[in-house]
């Protein structure tokens, strides 16, 4: 085996995606007219100094969407995060879900506000992004695909394989915008079960799920040469988040359930699987796809070092 196929085989076989939606730990509540989060102090801060105190300690390398709404009350956190070497993406600014945009335009302009609040805060080019609650589509799919290439981003991260199967793609892939144009692609993690597709990547589904059937998908992932991609918010790893009356009891049970186990399990992951940004991946996989002669090395203007 060649070293360029060598190095190919190690990117593609042995890394994968490490991704957290960083919002208010209130967001949820908040989206369902629910009160009383305004009575709490602020503690989203702390929750994702931890989680990077954790990552230092594994060396290893996340992608962090940050709502702009975050960014402006914790700048303190999206610095660190970038200085650290993990990728700052968007997450919209005020995460409103697209359906409540009501426009491509109001999206447009959702989405222009988060990655000027990004850049400015973090100093370094936003490239990705991912709808609040996987929403793209909301909203007409390659028109907001076509948003988010015209504003400079290189791939987006809100696509949610069907449960029940179907053509769509399950691993990072281009998608055609037409006139010689592509933007990636990066769906959520699934695992095949009797013809479904099982969500075990995160958030709830992290949760939810038996340990075993995560690092089941991990190394099906790898022997297929494929990333697998863990998401999960800071409220999954916040055992001591406030618990609000209100909603359903459906709502209630899928918010807590399991969160006290939450940040042992991806200890467990952070010690024995290696991952690293979406967008470092993406430059990998480029770059794979190019002869020797032609690769290059990732951008370091992007945030992701």
């Amino acid at each position: 085996m060649s070293v360029g196929e060598d190095n190919k085989v190690r990117c593609i076989r042995q890394t994968h995606l490490l991704t957290f939606d960083v919002e208010h730990w209130y967001e949820g509540f908040r989206y369902r007219g629910i009160d009383g989060w305004q009575a709490f102090p602020p503690r989203d801060d702390q929750t994702v100094e931890r989680l990077l105190n954790k990552m230092s300690e594994t060396g290893q390398r996340s992608t962090m969407f940050f709502t702009g709404r975050y960014a402006e009350e914790f700048p303190h956190v999206v610095r660190r995060a970038a200085r650290e070497g993990h990728e700052v993406a968007s997450h919209s600014y005020s995460h409103r879900v697209l359906s409540r945009m009501g426009s491509i335009e109001a999206f447009r302009e959702d989405l222009s506000r988060s990655v000027g609040v990004l850049e400015d805060t973090a100093g370094c080019k936003v490239k990705g992004y991912r709808a609040p609650k996987w929403s793209i589509s909301d909203m007409n799919y390659l028109e907001v695909l076509n948003v988010l290439y015209e504003a400079g981003l290189e791939y987006d991260s809100s696509v949610f394989p069907n449960l029940l199967g179907g053509s769509s793609a399950v691993f990072p892939h281009q998608v055609d915008l037409g006139n010689g144009t592509k933007i990636w692609e990066v769906p959520a993690t699934t695992c095949p079960f009797f013809g479904l597709r099982l969500p075990v990547g995160g958030g709830l589904y992290f949760r939810l799920f038996p340990s075993w059937l995560m690092r089941k998908t991990l190394s099906s992932c790898q022997s297929n040469s494929q990333p697998s991609m863990i998401y999960l918010h800071p409220y999954d790893l916040d055992a001591s988040c406030p618990h609000l009356p209100g909603g359903n009891p459906m709502f209630q049970w899928l918010r807590y359930y399991g969160i006290n186990e939450t940040r042992d399990r991806l200890g467990v992951l952070l010690q024995h699987y290696k991952f690293c940004t979406v967008l470092e991946y993406l430059r990998e996989k480029e770059n794979c796809l190019l002869k020797p002669t032609e690769r290059i090395s990732n951008d370091q203007s992007s945030c992701s070092s």
